[in-house]
């Protein structure tokens, strides 16, 4: 499957690293692990592609966050309240859109900029 073409867009680009958040070193966004691949064959592959190319492919439940390399940081850089989202994987993924649960379970703000 071919990847979607399109701009990606930074997690708080508009931000000014160590002035607006503390710096993490973050984990990379795509090819940080063994992709997983469905085995087909390929006229299956070219009867796919069609929709993936043309049709919105939303995911409801994904965990999109981008961690730091440092796992022992992960509730530090979690607590500043600017936790960067993988736009870098999304068009690997095949995915236009997504549901991420803005942290759900992990949530423990103390940011200095006003999410208290």
């Amino acid at each position: 499957m071919r990847p979607r073409r399109c701009t990606v867009y930074r997690s708080f680009e508009y931000l000014e690293p160590r002035i607006d958040y503390r710096r993490f070193v973050l984990t990379r966004q795509a090819a940080r692990v063994e992709p997983y691949r469905v085995e087909v064959t390929e006229a299956q592959e070219e009867r796919a592609q069609p929709f993936l190319d043309d049709q919105m492919v939303i995911s409801l439940h994904e965990h999109t966050i981008v961690i730091p390399e440092d796992a022992s940081q992960t509730f530090p850089y979690i607590s500043d309240g600017r936790a960067f989202t993988g736009y870098q994987g999304l068009p690997v993924s095949h995915l236009n859109a997504f549901g991420d649960f803005l942290l759900d379970g992990l949530a423990t703000l103390t940011s200095r900029m006003g999410w208290s």
